[in-house]
């Protein structure tokens, strides 16, 4: 329902009939010094229901807005009483003029609840009033108030991180409340306020939030928030806010937030939550959002991680990932305003397409804004060198916040310093679009085709045209032109001031040796850009050495050893180039430990306390021109030090800070250890954890040296006395850590035993240096501890653990960025003890001896084996006359021929050692063994009658074997005996007569 006075008659009469039912409870005055009650307008009578850190977000339209609150009690319904502020008598609240809303209640930190109530139907342009309670007719809050504005055109604030807690918790709530004061004061006008992120510095600590909510504005004021990093982790922001169409789907992370929408008049501002970083979550968020409001004139996106910076956080691995996963999304979609935090500075960008600015206009593409902090409590130094995509950057180290003003036509962005309210910066961004051009096909041409670089004035002329469907030329006048190329680091190119179809070419930075290189021009059409054909320039420089290549032969060295350097060179045409008669000049940064003789043998001069790698590089001369080499890495070892592994920290979640309340700064772009805001009277002690993965270490490895190599950030942080003891999770393989409240604290109750002391260490005064003063004591004792754990194999992890005071400041692995050097590293140096080697050979038995004679009647079962008491078998061969057999055969005697035969037994073990055992045995017969055989002959039925048998046996028994082996073949012939019998019986005996 509205609330006009249509309704009043009706709310009249219901006051009345309640107010016949009960009588109303009178309470005691109250007093109105805190915070909380600042800005009531009843004062007459006392509130007996207790509300505190109240916030109103916009709704999913100008018509509504999303209340929130605590209470201190547990009630069955939560409500909001709202009432045009004209119905006013006095300094009483119009309850018989008031509409009520009622929502939900749940519970939320220790002792208190959670209380969330849409209210609707708000008119435009009107002064509300209104007042919070549990439902029942006698138990409200102090009356507020409220007031909507038109929605054509209207403004709204913008604050980055106010990160209350980040400095001193006093000063951070005054500097906040004095942004608000000044900022309402000067803009009463402000439909809502936009928070970007890091209300908070710690996610679970509700002194901080009520620092966030203490501003009396805020009672008064809308406030949209996002989800910052310090924001997520924990519960306390979705008990706190109470946010539009917040999605079930997407951006999610839980504890925490997800992404959400509202729109007001003509303006869509769609609000991501990027601690989650799956750019397709929010691009999916975004297009169904679009597309679920067409009428939206500007589209607005808010989110905490800065993608589009300047201080620390811009050159951070995860921020481009980002970046290059989101800005082609907000091209697509036509997104007019991108807001951001999180690197504590202010930078805004040119308008943006494609991930490059767009100078001298402010209709096409993306503005990005970053905004400083709203309360002072932190600030970050700019990069050193400005970013291309900046139009303004700066840090002026004071509170700041933003207004926006919007028009069906324009929208501009303005920011202010909250100390004397002076404009910093201004912007506008204009819906005037360029009419519309046919544009079928574009054409970059050159007036040539190299560009020497040797002359600073050389430069190559661009001239872009087009035509349109019909083959017509089109005039690119008023047409917006953007220039572009594959080297954007060697070539600039900058449009005629007076033509915009010209382009001018010039050498940045010279290359190495001649290259080719690409440019091409983009023509706005109106609504995209239409790309031309690329042209191809080729870079010159003089002839000459252009590249250098340094190697060497081994990668480590000892007091005992040496690696030899090379070195070889191209020219600039891409040819190797005699480097004979060159002059070259060895360089390493750590001349104390290492001698580099002048043709190139590196050996050791000083050992050092542990195994350390030191960079070498070359200086290489040839006709007065110095090419300097890549650098090579040589390990130099310590004598019985073992072998040498350094890992880095892998992953954003291996690297963390713990604070005193359990919460965590996950993704930091720095390790305070321990103490952060060590020079405040604010200090807070943290548990540092830092975990390496896939550590190839083998099982029962002594280890004889480890260390974590820091690298330096923000000096300025350090603090003595600096006392921090190091421990590792007591675990086999430390797990991976999570994004959850106490997961530092969790793995420092189950710490080792040992525990090392880093002290007594100089302060870390530069930037960025990683040497012997940023590493680590020992830590041999406490990765032993955990080897030698039964659980341990190679590839597993350990966590390890820093408590202590004072501080010393070290780049994160989001920090270093791709900054591989200054990641934090663990070294480790381990030896293997080696086994001694197995040299006893196999043994090999068998049921035959050597020069064994075997009548050749029946059969024989072989049985060997091969054994060994040191090792294990891993071949064993046998041979009969050298044909493999298997060690349990079954010889069939009279299968083999007479005589000799040789049985080879051949066993290896897992050491190599081998064992060949020969063994020589004889087949023999006579003629008993003969009649034994007639016999089984004869029992087959290989012989068809007795008679014949008989006949056999007599001539066996006679001994003559002539005459039996005639008769042998006769009766084969005549089929009455066996060929196969008849042949074995005649080899037989004929070996018999050999043997006469």
């Amino acid at each position: 329902m509205r609330l006009t006075k249509k309704w009043l008659p009706t709310l009249l009469i219901l006051g009345m009939l309640l107010s016949s039912l009960s009588a109303p409870l009178t309470a005691a005055a109250v007093e109105n010094s805190s915070p909380e009650n600042a800005g009531i307008l009843t004062t007459a009578e006392a509130a007996v229901y207790e509300a505190s850190a109240i916030t109103f977000a916009p709704g999913q339209n100008e018509e509504e807005l999303n209340f929130a609150w605590y209470s201190n009690m547990e009630t069955a319904d939560s409500a909001v009483q709202v009432a045009e502020k004209s119905e006013m008598i006095g300094d009483e609240f119009p309850v018989a003029a008031a509409a009520t809303f009622t929502g939900t209640v749940s519970p939320a930190v220790s002792d208190f609840y959670s209380n969330k109530v849409i209210v609707t139907d708000l008119e435009q342009s009107t002064e509300y009033v209104y007042r919070l309670g549990d439902g029942s007719e006698e138990n409200w809050s102090p009356v507020y108030e409220f007031t909507t504005n038109g929605t054509d055109s209207f403004s709204c604030l913008v604050v980055g991180d106010v990160q209350i807690g980040a400095g001193n918790t006093s000063t951070d709530i005054l500097g906040w409340q004095d942004t608000m004061t000044q900022a309402v004061g000067e803009f009463p006008e402000a439909s809502f306020l936009l928070s970007l992120g890091d209300q908070v510095e710690s996610s679970s600590n509700e002194t901080e939030f009520s620092g966030f909510f203490s501003p009396t504005e805020l009672r008064s004021l809308p406030v949209a928030p996002l989800l910052g990093n310090h924001d997520n982790g924990s519960a306390n922001y979705g008990y706190h806010f109470n946010l539009p169409n917040l999605s079930l789907e997407y951006g999610i992370t839980d504890p925490g937030s997800s992404d959400y929408y509202f729109t007001y008049g003509n303006t869509l501002v769609m609000v991501l939550n990027s601690n989650n970083t799956s750019c397709a979550s929010h691009e999916a968020f975004i297009q169904e959002t679009v597309a679920a409001n067409p009428d939206a004139a500007w589209k607005v996106v808010m989110f905490h991680h800065d993608i589009y910076g300047s201080a620390s956080h811009s050159l951070e691995s995860s921020i481009i990932a980002l970046r290059q996963g989101l800005y082609p999304v907000f091209d697509q979609y036509d997104i007019d305003l991108v807001m951001n935090g999180h690197d504590h500075s202010y930078t805004r960008t040119y308008m943006m397409y494609g991930d490059q600015p767009l100078p001298e206009q402010n209709v096409i593409g993306t503005l990005y804004m970053t905004l400083n902090s709203g309360s002072g409590s932190k600030y970050y130094n700019l990069q050193p060198t400005p970013e291309t995509y900046a139009a303004v950057r700066e840090q002026i180290k004071v509170p700041t916040f933003s207004k926006i003003d919007v028009t069906p036509d324009t929208l501009t962005i303005s920011t202010y310093r909250a100390d004397t309210m002076a404009m910093t910066d201004t912007y506008t961004i204009s819906k005037q679009a360029q009419e519309y051009l046919d544009l079928a096909q574009v054409t970059t041409t050159a007036d040539g085709n190299t560009l020497g670089s040797e002359d600073p004035a050389a430069s190559i002329t661009l001239n872009v045209s087009a035509e349109d469907s019909e083959g017509t030329a089109v005039d690119l006048s008023d047409a917006y032109i953007i220039y572009q190329t594959d080297a954007p680091d060697m070539i600039t190119i900058e449009k005629d001031s007076a033509d915009g179809t010209i382009g001018l070419v010039t050498v940045k930075n010279a290359p190495a040796a001649n290259e080719i290189v690409q440019v091409w021009a983009k023509v706005f059409d109106g609504s995209s850009f239409v790309e031309s054909n690329k042209v191809e320039i080729e870079v010159t420089v003089p002839y000459g050495l252009a590249e250098v290549s340094l190697s060497a032969d081994r990668d480590s060295v000892s007091a005992t050893s040496s690696a030899q350097l090379s070195v070889t060179g191209i020219d600039t045409l891409g040819a190797a180039m005699d480097l004979s008669s060159a002059a070259i000049v060895y360089h390493t940064d750590k001349a104390d430990i290492v001698n580099i003789s002048g043709d190139g043998v590196v050996t050791v001069q000083n050992n050092p306390d542990r195994n350390v790698t030191v960079t070498i590089t070359a200086d290489v001369t040839v006709d007065e021109k110095t090419i300097n080499s890549n650098e090579v890495p040589i390990t130099v070892m310590v004598s019985g030090a073992g072998a040498l592994i350094a890992v880095p920290v892998k992953n954003a979640l291996d690297d963390m800070e713990e604070r005193a309340d359990g919460s965590l700064d996950f993704d930091s772009s720095d390790l305070e250890i321990t103490w952060e805001k060590p020079t405040s009277d604010d200090v807070k002690n943290q548990l540092i954890g830092v975990r390496f993965a896939d550590l190839a270490i083998p099982q029962g490895a002594t280890i004889t040296d480890a260390y974590i190599q820091f690298s330096v950030d923000e000096p300025d942080k350090s603090f003595d006395p600096f006392d921090v003891d190091i421990y590792a999770e007591d675990t086999a393989d430390s797990a991976a850590f999570e994004n959850v409240d106490g997961v530092v604290s969790s793995k420092y109750t189950n710490k080792t035993t040992a525990s090392v002391q880093w002290t007594g260490i100089p302060m870390w005064a530069t930037e960025h240096e990683a040497d012997s003063a940023q590493q680590t004591p020992n830590l041999a004792v406490l990765v032993q501890e955990i080897v030698n754990k039964g659980g341990w194999n190679e590839g597993n992890a350990i966590s390890f653990l820093f408590s202590g005071s004072g501080n010393r400041t070290a780049e994160s692995f989001e920090g270093a960025g791709d900054n591989i050097d200054q990641i934090p590293t663990l070294y480790i140096s381990y030896k293997v003890e080696e086994e001694p080697a197995d040299t006893t050979a196999p043994t090999i038995t068998v049921n035959i001896e050597d020069g064994a004679v075997m009548e050749r009647i029946g059969e024989f079962e072989l049985a060997c084996e091969a054994n060994d008491d040191e090792s294990s078998i891993s071949t064993f061969n046998v041979s009969l006359d050298g044909v493999a057999i298997h060690p349990g055969t079954v010889i069939y005697l009279e299968e083999l021929s007479f005589g000799e035969h040789q049985l080879v037994l051949n066993a290896e073990d897992n050491a190599g050692n081998v064992t060949t055992k020969e063994i020589t045995f004889y087949i023999t017969g006579d003629i008993g063994t003969l009649a034994m055989l007639l016999d089984n002959v004869y029992d087959e039925g290989l012989i068809t009658n007795q008679g014949i048998y008989n006949s056999l046996k007599t001539k066996i028994e006679k001994g003559n074997m002539n005459p039996f082996i005639n008769e042998l073949q006769a009766k084969a012939n005549k089929k009455h005996i066996s060929e196969e019998a008849s042949a074995l019986l005649a080899e037989y005996a004929e070996y018999i007569l050999s043997q006469e």
